[in-house]
């Protein structure tokens, strides 16, 4: 689906339809996403999504864009966190929830409790002392304040225990085995080294979608573990796509 597009800048922005009409004015508007652009009339105005008819849904004092078909709006200052579909449905309320990343959000019901991750089915998953959002299709969790830190997939797979881990930064992970080891690296496909590699910066480069497979360099798919994950993200964003 075409949706209408976003012109102008900042206090002044418009969206443009199929047939080159212009909507009202707003202080603020992003693009589409899911069907839905978040706007703001003001620049002291709540925050509302637009739909591709034009139409203003309810008043938010917070809210974030649409991702994997879930917006995340709070009603009022200091209020509950919600997550809302794209046919205007609530979830139940959270003292904290995060954007959907890799079709997971990270919640609390309460915000001295433990973390759990929401599915786009609304379903939560187990609890975790610590945990950070799905980055590269992988979170960083720990069990317990006692537990190892481990690396969990969309899929549910975990990775080998780590004494000490980081969140992904620049396509690595900063992880320790033991608490008097070195720091090593962990890349978006899970490979551990004492430097950061060539594989590590070509994996990280598409995964985040700045290159295509096509501008991989031959030799690195020599390596049958690259090969394999590579092409296993292949199969993967073939799927969404077929979804969508």
């Amino acid at each position: 689906m075409l949706y209408p597009e976003r012109i102008g800048n900042e206090g002044s922005y418009y969206f443009k339809n199929n047939y080159g009409m212009l909507s009202e004015k707003f202080y603020y508007a992003d693009v589409y996403k899911d069907g839905f652009a978040l706007v703001k009339k003001e620049e002291t105005s709540d925050w509302q999504f637009r739909d591709v008819d034009g139409k203003l849904s309810e008043k938010y004092h917070y809210a974030n864009p649409y991702s994997c078909g879930f917006a995340v709006v709070q009603m009022e200052e200091d209020g509950s966190f919600y997550y809302r579909d794209k046919e205007g449905n609530y979830s139940e309320p959270f003292a904290f929830a995060g954007i959907y990343n890799n079709g997971y959000g990270l919640v609390k019901k309460e915000i001295s409790g433990p973390f759990q991750f929401r599915n786009i089915k609304g379903e939560l998953s187990e609890e975790y002392a610590e945990a950070g959002p799905y980055q590269f299709g992988v979170a960083c969790v720990r069990k317990s304040p006692d537990s190892p830190y481990n690396f969990i997939d969309i899929y549910g797979n975990k990775s080998e225990d780590f004494y000490s881990a980081t969140l992904y930064k620049d396509g690595y992970a900063t992880v320790k085995r033991a608490k008097n080891g070195k720091d090593l690296y962990r890349d978006v496909f899970g490979r551990v080294s004492e430097n950061k590699t060539e594989i590590g910066d070509y994996a990280y480069k598409y995964m985040k979608g700045d290159i295509q497979k096509r501008d991989i360099p031959r030799h690195l798919f020599f390596d049958e573990s690259f090969r394999l994950s590579i092409l296993s993200e292949e199969v993967r964003r073939n799927k969404e796509n077929t979804i969508k």
